[in-house]
């Protein structure tokens, strides 16, 4: 019955490599009326350009300038950059906050639901454009019409977008973009506050045809081609703390990741391997048959495929070698990895990490068994412990790697902690990939 707002002051903080939750937070922001939101710990960080005696630029902070004593790096947790540049955690506010929701209704039919999430405002003082995508290329766009929809109301909207003529191999991709009809005091007219992207039914793909743009067929020779190229950066050195005496990690533009001895010594090499050419684009799927070799050779396992040669190594317990079509695919085991670099909010619970050396933890292998079933699917069960030298065993595990002829590996992991243990830094599967791998494609969302 308590009809009163609740805000809170400060609900989130940006610092280090937050902030976070910040959708959970504001789903139950949406869910509860009384809840009226909440400020964020900060807007900008707070630093001082500087230079290093080699001209790198950097955010200098508490303690760089021989200042003691200092609050440290606790003025560096803003939304944006001392130079107001934003962090992606800006990127990722602004669409949790975004007045403007859209659910599908008959996607089929071009129908959604548009959701006034503004407290006082109707929608007509912003437009809709919308465009549908095929792999990246644009098959159709328009502009529709808002209704004047009221504050915390919805209406159906019915958009002159069907993909029912498209045959793809990937579903198409209708996007949707609010932008602003006129200028205001805080953005100019065509300033997006919300968009929204959701997948198409369309007709399957016909032998040699994956898309249309315009009303031009895209082959599948075409489909793989990029729309934009990428521009390639050239490196950047690591900048060295103020006075050279310490060697600290700024907040400054993105770039390659330097290994731990380049950022011990600051000398960061450009990666000298060209990438090789990109192996055909392939699709892998259980259900298919295909045989499946397996042959022990030693402490090796050796399973071949179609397309793929994987050497297992039964002593370690992992894959030592995977290759497609040619291609080496990793150039460091798989392994359960427990450890990351401690944060500046984990300063609580570090002391208990060191206790245990969770950073110098060991994985040994108790047992490595093999099955095979039928030829087309290979199983090996894996039981390991993992601890630090002279420490108790961290936590036990168990892990089924099974390998199928199309050239697929799922792993599964059941993990026994140790009573005692504290929260984990981290909990998964970590590999290196060869350095001629410095580029990503992926189709989906990001």
């Amino acid at each position: 019955s308590d009809r009163r707002p609740f805000f809170m002051c400060e609900y989130a903080h940006a610092m280090g490599n937050g902030p976070g939750n910040l959708k959970e937070y504001w789903d139950a922001i949406w869910a509860h009326p009384r809840l009226m939101g909440g400020c964020v710990w900060e807007w900008c960080d707070h630093g001082i350009r500087q230079r290093t005696p080699e001209g790198v630029e950097y955010f200098a902070y508490g303690g760089d300038f021989g200042d003691w004593p200092n609050d440290g790096n606790f003025c560096i947790d803003g939304m944006v950059f001392p130079d107001r540049r934003p962090h992606p955690a800006l990127i990722e506010y602004k669409k949790i906050l975004e007045p403007v929701r859209v659910e599908p209704v008959d996607l089929a039919a071009g129908r959604v639901r548009v959701i006034n999430r503004y407290d006082f405002l109707t929608l007509s003082h912003l437009r809709c454009e919308w465009r549908i995508e095929v792999e990246g290329r644009i098959a159709g766009m328009g502009t529709v019409e808002l209704q004047p929809i009221p504050p915390r109301e919805s209406s159906e909207m019915t958009l002159p977008a069907s993909a029912s003529a498209i045959s793809s191999s990937f579903p198409p991709l209708l996007n949707m973009s609010f932008r602003l009809r006129e200028d205001t005091p805080w953005a100019q007219a065509g300033h997006e506050v919300a968009w929204a992207q959701f997948e198409l039914p369309c007709a399957p793909a016909t032998a040699g045809t994956t898309g249309l743009v315009g009303n031009k067929p895209v082959r599948e020779e075409q489909a793989g081609k990029p729309p934009l190229d990428i521009e390639e950066k050239a490196s950047v050195p690591a900048a060295k703390g103020a006075g050279g005496e310490r060697n600290k990690a700024k907040k400054r533009g993105a770039g390659r990741m330097a290994s731990s001895e380049e950022v011990r010594t600051g000398n960061v090499k450009a990666p000298m391997l060209a990438p090789p050419p990109a192996p055909p684009a392939r699709t892998p799927i259980r259900s298919e048959k295909h045989a499946l070799s397996l042959r022990t050779e030693g402490r090796t396992a050796l399973l071949a495929g179609p397309s793929f040669e994987i050497a297992f190594d039964l002593i370690r317990g992992t894959i030592a070698s995977w290759e497609f079509e040619g291609f080496q695919l990793i150039s460091r085991e798989p392994r359960l990895h427990i450890w990351r670099a401690p944060i500046d909010n984990d300063k609580w619970i570090k002391a208990e990490w060191e206790k245990w050396s969770l950073d110098r933890v060991q994985t040994r292998v108790d047992r490595c068994g093999v099955v095979e079933v039928g030829g087309e699917v290979a199983e090996f069960d894996v039981e390991y412990c993992i601890a630090a030298p002279g420490k108790k065993p961290a936590l036990r595990g168990t892990t089924r790697w099974k390998f199928y002829g199309s050239g697929e590996a799922v792993v599964s992991q059941h993990v026994k902690l140790a009573d005692d243990l504290p929260p984990l830094p981290r909990l998964g599967i970590q590999l290196a990939m060869p350095a001629y791998f410095c580029r990503l494609t992926w189709y989906g969302r990001g």
